[in-house]
């Protein structure tokens, strides 16, 4: 017999009873079955793989079980950076099996990268829109919003027909994450210091007070309304590196609000404004690994604007209609 905590017996005080175990397919218990319980209980739970049946839609544009994909696809969950404390997503990519990012470029299984002329053979995706440079083919990893990305899926081969030729080599699609029932809000800071190398050869801290290193700093605030969906996110890095001259500075903001107007009619604004400035040095000076002539240093400023508008229509039978602008500058 069941009993509560004032050893009254009987199940009409409890509205159901739930079993769950990892791995295994959480049980539900509803009072009329309660009652049936004479001594006792044996409790028999289903096995479960919850990684087979989280849906993608990189391989075939509608979402469906990975179980079912029809391809070799890598799935990157957004536990993953936060056990890495990756600052970038080069980071985490260079740590997927097959995935190698050589000069800024992304290869997949030792296919060819960036080609000047074709662009890139690997397309990047962030929610279903491409986020190559549209002049170039070149992708810039500082705009996409780690601090947001709930989920990436690598497809490891060509998907050129579904993508067209800058996916021949595979495709990398990010996912924002959305709001849960409880709002979540984060604030992180993630130092890093390089330190002197034991050969002497370092150009730091001889005539100057200067320290290589990273500071990173990350915001996040996630909600969801009745019927509005917001997410928001900020990033600040500022990198000295141990090659001098070879520094960056950045700033990004991000922001998605999606209102749903019924069951069937959804409308998404997304917002991703990076700026910031980089130098690299030109060439060496011959005298060890640390040390490059000044000048010259190639320096770049970025000023980017990223804005998109979703329309998602649910038609009868299951039939979806998606909407999207797009406007980057």
């Amino acid at each position: 017999m069941i009993k509560d905590i004032s050893n009254n017996y009987g199940s009409q005080w409890a509205q159901a009873i739930e079993f769950s175990y990892l791995s295994y397919k959480q049980l539900e218990l509803k009072p009329d079955q309660l009652e049936q319980i004479q001594g006792l209980l044996e409790i028999l739970m289903e096995e479960e793989n919850v990684l087979l049946q989280t849906a993608v839609i990189s391989s075939s544009r509608f979402e469906r079980p990975i179980s079912e994909s029809p391809v070799s696809m890598e799935l990157i969950k957004p536990e993953y950076p936060e056990r890495l404390t990756s600052t970038s997503v080069q980071q985490v990519l260079d740590r997927v099996p097959g995935v190698q990012i050589l000069d800024g470029q992304a290869n997949i299984r030792g296919g060819s990268g960036y080609s000047y002329g074709a662009g890139s053979r690997v397309m990047l995706i962030m929610d279903d829109l491409p986020i190559l440079q549209p002049d170039a083919g070149f992708p810039n990893w500082d705009d996409l919003p780690l601090e947001n990305v709930g989920q990436i899926e690598i497809v490891k081969g060509a998907a050129s027909a579904l993508y067209g030729s800058a996916a021949m080599n595979g495709i990398i699609h990010f996912r924002n994450i959305k709001p849960s029932l409880e709002p979540f809000t984060r604030i992180s800071i993630i130092p890093r210091v390089y330190l002197t190398p034991k050969s002497g050869n370092q150009w730091w801290g001889k005539s100057n007070n200067i320290q290589p290193g990273e500071f990173i700093s990350t915001f996040v605030h996630r909600k969801r309304f009745q019927s509005t969906d917001l997410v928001l996110g900020g990033y600040y890095g500022n990198k000295t590196g141990f090659n001098q001259g070879n520094n960056s500075q950045n700033f990004r903001i991000n922001g998605n609000i999606a209102h749903h107007f019924s069951e069937k009619l959804v409308a998404t604004l997304g917002v991703n404004i990076n700026t910031g400035n980089s130098s690299s040095f030109f060439y060496w000076n011959g005298k060890g690994p640390f040390p490059v002539t000044l000048p010259p240093i190639v320096i770049q400023k970025i000023a980017v604007l990223f804005r998109s508008i979703w329309f998602n229509i649910l038609l009868p039978k299951n039939f979806k209609h998606k909407l999207i602008t797009y406007m980057a500058r």
